[in-house]
């Protein structure tokens, strides 16, 4: 079970305005760690969060997700499928774009679902900047991190400073920086994997000695 605590700072409002509308489908183990979310909140006109109602949605079928009835050409979900993925600002535009919240292993069965599987792919350009979401990396629930991927948040934003370069949204990262700065100042909390060896190798050093 997770208990999920969001510190709001002071001055964060949900008044964030992009000009593209997101749509985000979240994996039921993605829960605790969501950062899709984030914009959810500071642009809740524009971004659906779209995730389990069941209680125990950590072990729902991703395919049993309700999701709308999608077209595909205004709707496009944002996955590097391959190298010949079309690039955000050298496709066809679209309206609205679906961002799966997971790991990548988990999201190749979010797009099984029957309502996304048929729409088109788009990536965000190579080389789109590093990651600063470096508490997601080591073992444990994040061993489905990939070094070079971006956290969905910033994933969102990237896609939006593509769709409108004038425009500022570092507001989007209000949140996620929060996060950033507290891991930085408190250091990262050992998982419960890491926790588990932990007393493994002691019970071991225990019964050695």
């Amino acid at each position: 079970m997770f208990t999920i605590l969001l510190f709001l700072c002071k001055g964060a409002t949900g008044h964030a305005v992009i000009w593209v509308q997101f749509d985000v489908v979240q994996h039921g183990e993605t829960n605790a760690r969501s950062t899709a979310l984030h914009a959810a909140i500071l642009a809740a006109a524009d971004v659906t969060v779209y995730r389990h109602a069941s209680k125990t949605s950590r072990r729902c079928s991703p395919l049993n997700l309700l999701l709308p009835e999608y077209t595909a050409g205004p709707v496009v979900v944002l996955f590097p499928e391959g190298p010949h993925t079309p690039v955000i600002g050298h496709c066809p535009p679209f309206e609205r774009v679906v961002v799966l919240e997971s790991n990548w292993r988990k999201a190749r069965g979010l797009l099984q679902h029957p309502k996304l599987a048929g729409l088109p792919r788009v990536q965000l350009p190579p080389g789109s900047g590093t990651s600063q979401f470096s508490w997601r990396r080591g073992d444990g629930s994040f061993r489905g991190a990939a070094d070079e991927g971006l956290s969905s948040i910033e994933a969102i934003v990237q896609c939006c400073r593509l769709l409108a370069p004038n425009q500022c949204f570092d507001g989007l990262l209000r949140y996620f920086e929060h996060a950033k700065r507290r891991v930085e100042e408190q250091g990262l909390l050992p998982t419960s994997r890491q926790e588990a060896r932990a007393r493994e190798q002691q019970q071991q050093q225990e019964v050695g000695g």
